[in-house]
């Protein structure tokens, strides 16, 4: 999970097909995948020998809000090698929270959201 999540904020497009179950692969994994994740937080894993899960939230900021992306994954293990299947999202619907241009940005550079992540 982690190295998916590291994999997500570099834009290693190759490394997450590489970990993505084929059944479930999407076609259109492409470069344009968010990248500015700011924060993962493991809340719970659970696995045997060949199935687990994690429930985890991971933070990105996105037209100027926080996003909070809320999932229990499924992991498969296929030829010794976790595979990410599907997952869950636990807060569809949820509302980003808006950044306001003078506070500090939320990826903890110590900047101002203005001259680090706003983009403008």
């Amino acid at each position: 999970m982690r190295s998916r999540y590291s994999a997500f904020c570099k834009g290693e497009i190759s490394y997450l097909k590489k970990t993505w179950h084929p059944e479930t692969l999407p076609d259109d994994l492409d470069q344009d995948e968010p990248g500015n994740w700011i924060g993962l937080e493991i809340i719970e894993s659970d696995s045997d020998e060949d199935e687990g899960e994690v429930e985890f939230k991971a933070k990105l900021i996105f037209s100027e809000k926080i996003e909070t992306l809320h999932e229990r994954s499924l992991f498969l293990k296929v030829d010794g090698q976790w595979l990410y299947h599907s997952g869950e999202f636990l807060n569809e619907g949820a509302v980003p929270e808006k950044i306001k241009r003078n506070n500090p940005c939320p990826c903890g550079s110590g900047k101002n959201f203005k001259n680090c992540h706003s983009g403008k």
